[in-house]
């Protein structure tokens, strides 16, 4: 089994840090000088059922929208979003959990510091633990093998 215990944050989020790499479905944009990955903080939102992540990182991984979806979220009225193809990589305390490549909303999170936000479709691969009176989380999965997609 992989797992990450980690610690909220001071404002008590469940923050962890991912790395955002485009999957081999991304669409590059042109005249770009990408990087090859980006290392953000990730807020994880039992709530949202999509997973999303800011505008920014997607300029910075130098990828283009591969679909536009409407956006329902509580303080923005009902908007039409572009989509990117990602793989996800969440390091593990313990064990190493498989890369998930998914389709992410571009909107950037509300919570200060994070820059992208793990929803219901990817928290769908794990259990999510919240652990009150040490002020932690646990994230864990039966080890896997490979790259999951998730629709």
């Amino acid at each position: 089994m992989s797992y990450l215990r980690a610690a909220l944050s001071p404002d008590g989020h469940p923050l962890v840090t991912v790395i955002i790499r485009p999957c081999p479905r991304a669409q590059a944009g042109a005249g770009t000088h990408p990087v090859a990955e980006a290392e953000v903080a990730a807020l994880i939102d039992t709530g949202a059922n999509r997973s999303v992540m800011s505008p920014d990182v997607a300029a910075l991984l130098g990828i283009t929208p591969v679909a536009v979806a409407e956006l329902h979220r509580a303080d923005v009225a009902l908007a039409d979003i572009p989509v990117y193809a990602v793989r996800i990589l969440i390091p593990a305390t313990s064990g190493a959990f498989a890369p998930l490549d998914v389709l992410v909303g571009g909107v950037r999170p509300n919570t200060p510091g994070a820059e992208a936000l793990i929803g219901t479709d990817l928290l769908a691969h794990y259990s999510f633990a919240y652990l009150g009176p040490p002020g932690d989380f646990v994230l864990s999965a039966e080890d896997g093998r490979g790259v999951h997609a998730v629709s």
